[in-house]
């Protein structure tokens, strides 16, 4: 993508200006179970307040609807064999795109997924594979597909079984975690694709809009979308404990949507209808920072890259109305600087 076909703004030093090429983007629902709009309409929550405040320091900032089209999906890995300077894989969602990219932004491949039978697809999510591949759960085709490190089609599970599914990891041990978000249910997946176990309660309590998963120290962090929570989750999916609200009783989330993990082990939550992201301490369970910015209205999805500098993609200008065309600054993804470790009080910080 060159330069001339996209509207970037360098602000600082920020030598991402000359080599993001357009990547990422935010990913917006087309679809809403009633239960997340009536949840959208609730009252604002009274949300916890001891954790410092952070004002987020932003590096860049590029917009270009022809490429950031509604992905929110977004993951970044260490260099490997398969990809030695490392690698950013992204659903592009409208697009239906399954792009890779290295850690100096550089197209490994850009490809749109066109299904052979003309079915909708909308990608939503991805992960890589430890056998190479990526999986992208398709939100609108209902399903995974799996493709290799050139873009090519090679498998496809969950045709039959999901409904709208969204955040997608892999255990250690090979197996595939889904969230059915539309069926309200959690699913495991054998690495060739074979549904290995179905949950649709926790602790006797029905799940409802399960949403993002990610996997961290043999454990799933799920997020409860409109519970405002997040499920901490063991190997067999079963519920270990819930992070939701101080013990003065204070929440800590509203809506959080994705999540990641930064190099320390902390969590980081984009809690969308707060503004901010909230970073957890997961052995403790406390918020130990939230952190804000006058730009994080809209932007949903969440990565950390390996300098612990944090990726919002999403919307600056609001969703556009149905029907409406993506205007020139809609869909975006804005850099911000990593947050030091001494942001964040020492007493909060133990366990890290």
């Amino acid at each position: 993508m060159k330069c001339e076909k996209m509207k970037c703004k360098k602000i600082g030093a920020g030598a991402l200006v000359a080599v993001l090429l357009g990547v990422i983007a935010v990913f917006v629902w087309a679809e809403k179970k009633p239960q997340d709009q009536a949840s959208e309409q609730a009252p604002e929550r009274v949300l916890y307040s001891a954790a410092p405040v952070i004002e987020l320091q932003k590096i860049s900032e590029f917009y270009n609807p022809e490429v950031l089209s509604a992905a929110q999906g977004i993951r970044i890995y260490e260099p490997s064999e398969q990809f030695p300077n490392g690698v950013l894989a992204m659903a592009s969602g409208y697009l239906n795109g399954s792009d890779l990219y290295d850690l100096s932004f550089t197209p490994i491949f850009t490809k749109p997924y066109n299904d052979a039978a003309g079915n909708k697809t909308l990608f939503a999510d991805v992960v890589r594979l430890d056998n190479g591949n990526f999986a992208y759960t398709d939100f609108k085709g209902h399903r995974v597909i799996v493709m290799d490190a050139k873009g090519n089609e090679v498998a496809r599970w969950g045709e039959g079984d999901l409904n709208l599914p969204i955040g997608i990891d892999q255990f250690d041990d090979g197996r595939v975690f889904v969230v059915d978000y539309g069926n309200d249910k959690l699913r495991l997946y054998s690495p060739e694709g074979a549904l290995l176990k179905t949950v649709d309660s926790l602790n006797d309590e029905a799940l409802k809009t399960p949403y993002d998963v990610r996997i961290h120290d043999k454990k799933a962090y799920l997020v409860d979308r409109t519970r405002h929570r997040i499920l901490v989750l063991d190997e067999q999916l079963n519920l270990l404990s819930t992070i939701e609200k101080s013990d003065q009783g204070d929440f800590y989330f509203n809506h959080p949507q994705h999540i990641d993990f930064d190099s320390k082990g902390r969590l980081y939550v984009m809690d969308t209808k707060s503004k901010s992201i909230k970073i957890v301490n997961p052995e403790t369970g406390l918020v130990v920072a939230s952190l804000t910015h006058p730009d994080i209205w809209g932007f949903r999805g969440i990565a950390i890259d390996h300098m612990d500098r944090i990726y919002l993609a999403g919307f600056k200008t609001g969703y556009p109305a149905a029907g409406e065309l993506l205007k020139e600054d809609h869909a975006g993804i804005i850099i911000f600087e990593k947050i030091a470790d001494t942001d964040i009080e020492p007493d909060q910080n133990e366990g890290l």
